[in-house]
Parts: structure tokens; sequence; C-alpha cells
């Protein structure tokens, strides 16, 4: 918040104080792509309410940012050149860990679009035209100040493997700190209306990203956790905050007699926090017993050549409800 005190306007009259929110410009990693409705229902005979596709972004940092000057990306076509789309202003920008949405209606105000149909007045639009989401799976990126802030990933074999339809359910972030791109990062919205633009994540972890001063050196979340046809509670997500800068690590999954069952990572370079996803299967692409097992990270720098080890436990259960 900017202050100032002892300002007259151009007629004299004086104002002891004022305040002001300053709105920064985002930088990478604190503004995310955090919610994808690429395929809505639309069906005047199904009896149930038509969507319109949307994108949500969410703000992690601790202060307002301004969206002015940021657009979504399309994937890149032949002549080298991307579609976009921008982002509307808007004077109170985006609060601190808040959202908003830039959804894709061509009515002449929010109010009279499918999506405010159905959410009513709790979320805040951003922008609006032809967003052009692919069904069957493509790339969006969100840049400020010709700057790429986020990129996203998504296709259509991301959904949960047990939901019967697909059509008019979004894909959320299971954790805003997990890769963007990666598939482990997604599942389906469990939420009836079939998504949460504005809104927590049906599926959200149960972290926040103003809890990392007090975290841990690495927490494993939810336990315990497992499959089963509610898409409720499916992933853990494993969350590491390290003393090394910029590490290269290493993360392994053994169960309780020591044997390997899932490698998450080989030797990836990452910031010193953030967080990967666990879906509960093997190498083999098999969901694991029941049973406790222990997550086991090394970060190794390099440069100083020293190696941090961790390890959590965390508890799987197959059929969990």
């Amino acid at each position: 918040t900017l202050r100032a005190s002892q300002i007259a306007d151009a007629s004299g009259n004086l104002r002891v104080e004022t305040n002001s929110a300053v709105h920064l410009l985002p930088r990478p990693g604190e503004l995310i792509i955090n919610e994808i409705m690429f395929e809505p229902r639309i069906d005047e005979y199904d009896g149930l309410p038509d969507q319109a596709e949307y994108v949500e972004i969410r703000n992690l940092s601790p202060d307002p940012v301004s969206v002015n000057p940021c657009s979504l990306r399309g994937p890149e076509n032949e002549d080298g050149q991307f579609d976009t789309m921008p982002v509307a202003a808007m004077s109170s920008g985006i609060g601190p860990l808040e959202y908003a949405v830039i959804v894709d209606h061509k009515t002449s105000t929010f109010a009279e679009s499918l999506l405010a149909r159905i959410t009513g007045d709790q979320i805040r639009p951003l922008g609006s035209g032809s967003l052009g989401l692919r069904n069957d799976g493509s790339r969006i990126r969100l840049w400020c100040d010709d700057e790429e802030i986020d990129s996203a990933a998504y296709d259509p074999d991301w959904h949960h493997p047990h939901i019967a339809e697909s059509r008019g359910v979004s894909l959320e972030r299971i954790s805003p700190l997990a890769h963007a791109s990666e598939r482990s990062t997604w599942t389906s919205s469990v939420d009836p209306l079939g998504g949460t633009p504005g809104q927590r994540n049906s599926v959200a972890a149960n972290e926040s990203p103003d809890e990392t001063a007090t975290r841990k050196s690495v927490e494993v979340s939810p336990s315990p956790f497992g499959h089963d046809p509610d898409g409720d509670r499916d992933h853990t997500v494993i969350t590491y905050r390290l003393r090394t800068e910029r590490p290269l690590i290493r993360v392994t999954v053994y169960d309780s007699m020591g044997r390997t069952v899932r490698h998450l990572t080989r030797g990836r370079a990452t910031a010193s926090e953030g967080s990967m996803i666990w879906d509960g299967m093997d190498d083999r692409g098999d969901p694991v017993s029941t049973g406790i097992y222990i997550v086991f990270l090394e970060a190794t720098d390099a440069h100083a050549g020293h190696t941090e080890l961790h390890k959590a436990a965390v508890i799987a259960v197959r059929g969990f409800n």
C-alpha cells in the first residue's frame, strides 16, 4: 500500500492522508494457471445448464498484482505466431492468494454469459473473447509484459480414470507449487457443477503457499490417501523446503520392507522450495497395496559438493474412501 500525506488537489484542498493499493507486475511463479475448462457441456436437451470455456488464474504472492499487461497465448501456429487473448484491466488487480477467471463469452456483459448463470457473481471475470481451447489437448501460456509467467500443457487423458463423462468437467491443479505441465499435477474436478471457477479447487492439496516459513524440510499430505471411484484424495503432495538454493533432486518411494516402488524423479534441477505429486502408482503403472511408504529425497548441490537427505512416511490405502 502506498501512503501519502499533505497532498493538495488542483483547487488547493488539502488531504491529510491517503492510501492507495499498489499493484505490482507478477513475476514467474507468482501468478499461475490453476484450472482449465476446455470441453464445456453445451446441450439444450440434457436439462443441465450450459457451460463455457474458462481458464482460472491465481495470485500466489503476498501482494496484489496487476494483470493489465497480461494475455493468454495458445499453441504456436505454422507461421510461428500465437493466438493471443488480452486480459482486460481490473482497477483492483488480483489480491494475495485470490482467484480470477478468463472466460469465453461473446455476450455484452458477463452477467449474461453461460458461466454467470451457473456461478452467479462469485467469480471475477478478467477478460472475454474466444479462448479456442482444443478438446484434444494443447498448451496455454500466461504472459505479462513480454515475459512468460506460467505455462500449462493439458490433455483429456489427464482426467481421473474412473470418471464416466469428462465433458463438462474441468481439470484442476492439485498443488500450486507442482510443475504445471506434468500429468500428476492435474486431475478432474469433483465439484457437482463440474468445476470451481473463482474458488479453492475441489481436489486441492491441504497446503497453503503462505505456510512455507513454518514448513518442515519434507512433508507429505494427505495421509492416508488412495484410489477410489470418487476422485477425492487420490494423490498425495510431497512438499520440500531445502537449504540448497538450486539443487538437483532425486525422489524415490520405498515400501516398508525397503523395496523400491516408484522413482518420482531421478535428478531434476529445481528451486529450493517446491512440490511434486505421487498418484499412488508404482513404476509399472499399477496401484500400490495398502501400507506405509517412505518418500526419500536427495538434494545435491553440485557446486558446493554436498547432499541433503530427507525422508517422510505416508500411508497409501487401496480402495480408500
